[in-house]
C-alpha cells in the first residue's frame, strides 16, 4: 500500500512538471550571447514577462534599457494564432522588416512561431525556443529588410 502511494505521488509530480508552461514568468536578456547583422547593439538590461491570457497566448511585457541607456517598454500578444498590427512597435526588428503585421502561434510546448507582414506578405519569421531544462528562452530572426538586406539575429534569455 505504501509503495503504491509513493508510486502515485510521484506520477502525480512528474505529470504536473511536464504540464507547466515552459514560458511563463520572467526571462533577462544576456547581451554577450545576444546578436544580430542589422547593425542593432543588443540592450544592456531587457526583461521579457509572459503571462497567460482568455485567448490561450500570452501578454509580454517588454522593459529595460537599450545599449544607448534609452529606457525600453512594450507590450504584445504571443501565441493567439491572431494577426495584430505592429506599425507602432518600438522594436528596431519591427522596423527593419517594414512590418505592418505580425501572426504568431504555438508550435508545442516548448516552441513559439511569429510570422511578420507587410502587404500581406510574409517578411520574416522569429521562433522562439525553450530549452529542455526550461532556463533558457533563443529566440532567432530571419527575414528580409525593407532594403532587400537578409537579416539574421538572435537573443539568448535566462529564467529569473
Amino acid at each position: 500500500m505504501r509503495v503504491a502511494f509513493v508510486a502515485l505521488a510521484l506520477a502525480a509530480l512528474v505529470t504536473s512538471a511536464s504540464a507547466a508552461d515552459l514560458f511563463a514568468g520572467s526571462w533577462k536578456i544576456v547581451p554577450e550571447k545576444s546578436k544580430n547583422n542589422w547593425g542593432q547593439k543588443p540592450a544592456q538590461s531587457l526583461t521579457r514577462t509572459y503571462a497567460s491570457n482568455a485567448s490561450g497566448g500570452y501578454d509580454v511585457k517588454i522593459d529595460g534599457t537599450d545599449a544607448d541607456g534609452k529606457p525600453i517598454s512594450d507590450t504584445l500578444q504571443a501565441a493567439n494564432d491572431v494577426e495584430r498590427s505592429v506599425t507602432n512597435s518600438t522594436q528596431q526588428v519591427v522596423k527593419a522588416l517594414g512590418a505592418t503585421h505580425v501572426k504568431s502561434h504555438r508550435v508545442n510546448a516548448s516552441t513559439i512561431v511569429a510570422t511578420y507582414y507587410k502587404d500581406g506578405k510574409a517578411v520574416g519569421t522569429s521562433t522562439s525556443t525553450v530549452s529542455e531544462d526550461g532556463h533558457t528562452l533563443t529566440m532567432k530572426l530571419a527575414g528580409t529588410s525593407t532594403d532587400g538586406k537578409k537579416l539574421t539575429g538572435v537573443s539568448v534569455y535566462e529564467k529569473q
